[in-house]
């Protein structure tokens, strides 16, 4: 959309623009949406499930590190751009 930041398109505008600022309670409700399809996602490479938490609680952090730059750099268009290339180059 004209005249939104990178960071807006991300996840509907408000939202993403209000956890960048820092304001609790955007980063609560991303937490509460995001937790559990990180944990999914950590588990498949986890040894158990004390590392499974350690490595989501990694992610968590990172998301934060430096002012929140890869929550800032993401573009949804750009990850099923990327789907898209895989399907069409792997075997």
């Amino acid at each position: 959309m004209p005249g939104m930041a990178v960071g807006e398109r991300a996840a509907g505008g408000g939202d993403l623009v209000a956890l960048v600022r820092g304001e609790k309670g955007a980063w609560d409700a991303f937490v509460r949406r995001y937790a559990a399809l990180i944990m999914a996602a950590v588990r498949g490479v986890a040894q158990d499930g004390g590392e499974a938490e350690d490595l989501a609680q990694e992610v968590f952090i990172r998301l934060c590190k430096d002012e929140f730059r890869l929550l800032r750099a993401y573009w949804p268009t750009r990850r099923s751009c990327c789907r898209r290339a895989r399907a069409r180059f792997s075997p």
